[in-house]
């Protein structure tokens, strides 16, 4: 069975503004589209130690690191709060970034549980050395995602260890945009909301709560970035928060920062 997801898509401003992004978004009808969002992959310069920021998203993402000592690849589930990825030489980065949950299928572990926790993949499954070895080989952009696309696929066709529950309970959140009560959830899958959280925990790693936290703060971040010169409140409510004062209080948690703070850093 699949849920549909529509109209969402997480960002990350600080990354995607980057000189050197390039990003390719999974077409509708294919076969990993409910698991995966986007390829992505951008470049740091190398003439100084860079720090790139990341936003909270609710996404994990593999991240496959070239430099100067070779290739390491890392699961990595997204912060709660604004982070910073550091590198210390020039790196290309290419990233899988995985629709929340979906994850579990593919490392069999509650990536979010570990709160960006750089995990290298080959010390969570030894199935991870070959996929390393091959995108050591692969040189574009295009040829690793290829590759990445048909390495998915083949590990979906022999398992998939993610109850329906949490993924009907994934989907019934993204598409309101984080404004979903955990109680009407438990009324329309049938379960308690306390089963609903133990699922949330085992297969995602964070509470059904904190991913409706991240989901309305992501769209408020898409509606803060297209629409310059509009009220923050307008904002605010059009994003679900009760009023200007709920979004700021949002944005200090996630950011350190008001909104309209950090999207004067997207300016820089």
């Amino acid at each position: 069975m699949r849920y549909e997801i529509h109209g969402y898509k997480p960002i990350q401003p600080f990354i995607e503004n980057k000189t050197c992004f390039l990003r390719h978004s999974i077409p509708v009808r294919h076969p990993i589209h409910d698991l995966v969002w986007e390829f992505y992959q951008y470049e740091t310069s190398g003439l100084q130690a860079e720090e790139v920021s990341v936003v909270p998203d609710a996404c994990a993402d593999m991240l496959f690191c070239y430099d100067s000592n070779g290739l390491t690849s890392f699961i990595v589930g997204g912060p709660f709060r604004i982070s910073t990825n550091r590198y210390d030489q020039k790196t290309t980065v290419f990233g899988i970034r995985f629709v929340t949950g979906s994850e579990f299928s593919i490392c069999g572990v509650p990536v979010h549980g570990h709160p960006f926790e750089h995990m290298i993949c080959r010390d969570i499954n030894s199935k991870f050395r070959e996929w390393d070895e091959r995108m050591t080989e692969c040189v574009t952009f295009d040829e690793r995602v290829s590759f990445c696309e048909k390495k998915i696929s083949s590990l979906l066709m022999t398992r998939d260890e993610v109850p329906l529950l949490v993924r009907f309970a994934v989907t019934a959140i993204i598409n309101n945009e984080g404004n979903l009560k955990i109680s009407r959830l438990a009324d329309q899958s049938g379960y308690s909301v306390r089963y609903i959280e133990k699922q949330f925990n085992e297969y995602i790693g964070l509470e059904p709560k904190k991913l409706c936290e991240i989901v309305r703060f992501q769209n408020a971040l898409t509606h803060l970035i297209a629409r310059h010169g509009d009220k923050l409140s307008d904002i605010a409510w059009d994003a679900g928060y009760y009023d200007l004062s709920h979004m700021n209080k949002s944005y200090r948690q996630m950011t350190s920062a008001l909104p309209r703070d950090v999207t004067g850093l997207l300016d820089k």
